[in-house]
């Protein structure tokens, strides 16, 4: 009997020694491709914002598709979101190079950079869109698109771009070609610190500086980058060098400084500045003068507010006077300061007749948080929530986040405050030093917070911190608790806002718990203890939730 070989190794089963994927890389392969062609398929059907609550979900656990991202662009081109859509291909570019999109189809390379150039050009980066464009074999994009996209597409970026790179060097005195490098660096600048790459951009602003010396937006980008880093000091230096040695009387360095300075609550600064642009002649084009009017808003200037933007929504074409294909903000910014100016001045009606022509021609595509409170006040008759009876300008809880956006240690201390938590010894050192910096600002986030909330948690918080600061402003120390009583018996805010400041109060020992007073509920006054006051806004709420339910029963 012959002897086996041990050594003789068996013929492998089936599958034996093949790549074994597990099952749940299985089911969430095909969780993915199922999700996705759902999402296609409602692209396809114009139902844009559904698709992308599916993709921006599948974003969370398959982030490392470029399929993912390249359908995400598309469907944000679709509904003119510009900004997320260029961010979409570049991410989808990164993942999936341009070497490896050779297939015909929405994914192919050529098609991804036509779709770079067109969002980089509509999002306000026109020369990367050049810079884009060129790559792009424009002959044969028919046929890698299947047919989806025509030569003629491609050439109408081409020519968009290049009208734009003409356009900015003849302002710059330079031919295309010379001003090509130097533009893309300013963009690139200006596109990382769009993407809070503050680091990056500083690197691009100082590469142009080398390369032009003679112009201002290198110094612009650095002010701004040095701002987003909280180093004022260094943004007021680049800004200032612009004043002295490029040019003295730059509208645009003096707005900025003056809107930067007063931001940080450096007041005496801001109007040394506000005074050289007083001596200028007033601006012809309607950014310009917003841009203006908005200085003197950070000053609360309101008269010479008031004057700026009052001719221009006094106009009977307002489309004709904004250009709002390109610019709504502008629109949405004058009427807010002209809203806020007009109600300072005794001019309530006349701040309601402009937020009511400008709706009923439709003309902002979405509400401004800070315009509809400040409208809804107006028409309950209420005052500004600000000391004075003011209202607000600015949001300050976006001029507190650009502030802080740097310090971290603050953001910690501010958020732990803010959630009613103790702080050990170094948060609440950096909590205080906070308030001691920008006293103003603080309170101005305090009392719009207040203003604008309704739940009884945060605003208990809310109001308790107010009432615990003495906020001392330039020219008046602001007792904290005088601010409270204030809230509770002026009308200002919620019914439940004045019944949060009447607990402080009452809490703090400024009332007694039975005494009798009153405040105001929506239109009317009324009268009580605090916890009459408290049984009667229960029932007001009750009736209010039964009005709605009969609405709906109607409906």
């Amino acid at each position: 009997m012959a002897k086996k070989d041990k050594d003789k190794k068996k013929p492998p089963h089936h599958g034996q020694n093949s790549k074994v994927v597990p099952i749940q890389d299985l089911t969430a392969e095909r969780y993915f491709t199922k999700q996705v062609t759902k999402a296609h398929k409602l692209g396809g059907e114009h139902k844009h914002e559904e698709a992308l609550e599916i993709l921006e979900d599948l974003k969370k656990n398959y982030s490392d598709r470029p399929m993912l991202f390249d359908l995400m662009g598309l469907n944000y081109m679709s509904l003119e979101d510009n900004d997320e859509a260029r961010e979409a291909f570049i991410r989808a570019l990164e993942l999936m190079p341009l070497s490896e999109r050779k297939q015909p189809g929405i994914n192919n390379g050529q098609i991804l950079l036509l779709k770079l150039a067109t969002t980089h050009y509509l999002s306000g980066f026109p020369l990367l869109g050049y810079e884009f464009i060129q790559q792009v074999n424009l002959d044969g994009l028919a046929k890698l698109s299947k047919g989806a996209i025509e030569k003629e597409d491609g050439l109408e970026i081409l020519q968009l771009c290049e009208e734009a790179l003409t356009a900015l060097a003849e302002e710059a005195g330079q031919s295309p070609q010379e001003f090509l490098p130097y533009g893309l660096l300013i963009e690139r600048g200006s596109l990382a610190l769009e993407r809070s790459r503050p680091e990056e951009a500083q690197r691009y602003y100082k590469e142009a500086r080398q390369l032009d010396s003679t112009q201002i937006e290198p110094y612009n980008g650095l002010a701004m980058v040095y701002l987003f880093e909280g180093k004022i000091d260094q943004s007021k230096a680049e800004l200032d060098y612009i004043l002295e040695q490029i040019a003295p009387n730059d509208p645009y360095t003096l707005n900025t400084l003056v809107q930067n300075l007063a931001s940080w609550g450096r007041l005496a600064q801001a109007c040394e500045y506000a005074g050289r642009l007083a001596a200028l002649p007033l601006p012809e084009e309607p950014d310009e003068v917003v841009n203006l009017a908005d200085s003197w808003a950070y000053l609360e200037e309101d008269q010479r507010v008031f004057d700026l933007v009052a001719p221009l929504l006094n106009s009977a074409q307002l489309e004709e006077v904004f250009d709002l294909e390109e610019d709504i903000e502008t629109l949405t910014q004058a009427l807010l300061l002209g809203v806020v100016a007009a109600a300072h001045l005794g001019q309530r009606e006349l701040a309601l007749k402009w937020i009511n022509e400008v709706e009923e021609q439709d003309l902002l595509d979405d509400s401004d948080e800070l315009l509809d409170y400040t409208r809804w006040a107006l028409v309950d008759g209420e005052v500004g929530p600000k000391p004075g009876d003011r209202f607000f300008y600015h949001d300050p809880e976006l001029l507190m986040a650009t502030i802080m956006a740097t310090d971290k240690p603050a953001q910690e201390a501010l958020k732990a405050k803010y959630k009613g938590k103790k702080l050990d010894d170094e948060l609440d050192n950096y909590y205080h030093q906070l308030m001691k910096e920008y006293p103003s600002l603080y309170l101005d986030f305090l009392l719009y917070k207040v203003w604008t909330g309704e739940g009884l948690e945060d605003l208990s918080i809310e109001v308790s911190l107010i009432a615990d600061q003495e906020f001392k402003l330039e020219d008046q120390v602001i007792n904290g608790l005088e601010t409270v009583k204030r809230l509770t018996f002026s009308r200002i805010g919620s019914p439940v806002l004045h019944l949060v400041a009447l607990a402080t109060l009452t809490r703090k020992g400024l009332i007694a718990k039975d005494e009798v007073v009153t405040i105001w509920s929506k239109e009317e006054q009324v009268t009580g203890t605090l916890t009459e006051l408290a049984h009667l806004e229960t029932l007001r709420q009750q009736d209010f939730q039964n009005d709605d339910y009969d609405d709906d029963d109607e409906s």
